[in-house]
């Protein structure tokens, strides 16, 4: 049991830091070449599949944690944090490498809005954050049991980990500082909640806040 448990863990793990590469396999071996809205369409499809996989892997555990009761605040009391921690570590962020820079990297990762590709959107700010929970936090806990180890292994190793993987540059490295630091917190959350639908429900609340923020600010 215990193995099985290990092995859907280092599965779910591996497979979703190189899911770039997973993702553009069957493009490069035929050679194939998409235009953007049929990429959107690939890359929605694909994380649509292996979140279907993930789930069904804890379909299970998953049931058993779809319970609110009284911990519904949490889901609020997590989107401020979250809103807190970015806004914290953009502050340290400008502080080291100046606004320019950091601008100019926060910019690029909000730039999915304005190809107004819906499937693109849902993708990046309502699947991914399930995955990763379901990922970073889900599958990790149910191998992992010491609260302590489970926090610095799910919040800060896989964090710096995911980081690693998108970019090697310092600036990318310095500017992703926030990730690290919300996988962290988050970690903690669900060793206090025991919810994993906790924490995915507010990092979608914060990408939908962050959403109607962007675009009421470009209207403005």
């Amino acid at each position: 049991m215990k193995e099985n448990k290990l092995f859907k863990t280092l599965f779910s793990v591996l497979f979703y830091l190189f899911w770039s590469v997973f993702l553009q396999l069957p493009l490069n071996l035929f050679n194939i070449r998409l235009s953007s809205n049929m990429m959107a369409l690939y890359e929605f499809v694909f994380t649509f599949l292996l979140l279907i996989l993930i789930f069904m892997m804890y379909k299970q555990e998953l049931i058993k944690e779809f319970k609110f009761n009284k911990k519904i605040k949490y889901i609020f009391i997590n989107t401020v944090a979250i809103f807190m921690i970015m806004g914290i570590s953009n502050m340290i962020s400008y502080s080291i490498l100046g606004d320019n820079v950091v601008s100019k990297v926060n910019n690029s990762g909000l730039s999915i809005i304005d190809t107004k590709n819906l499937l693109m959107i849902i993708r990046l700010l309502v699947l991914t954050p399930i995955i990763e929970e379901l990922v970073f936090r889900k599958s990790v806990r149910t191998v992992v049991n010491n609260d302590i180890f489970f926090v610095i292994f799910s919040g800060l190793f896989l964090g710096s980990l995911y980081v690693i993987a998108q970019t090697l540059s310092f600036v990318g490295l310095i500017s992703s500082i926030s990730y690290i630091l919300v996988g962290i917190y988050l970690s903690i959350s669900y060793v206090k909640t025991n919810n994993i639908y906790i924490n995915i429900f507010s990092r979608i609340l914060y990408n939908l806040l962050m959403l109607v923020i962007i675009l009421w600010s470009g209207y403005h």
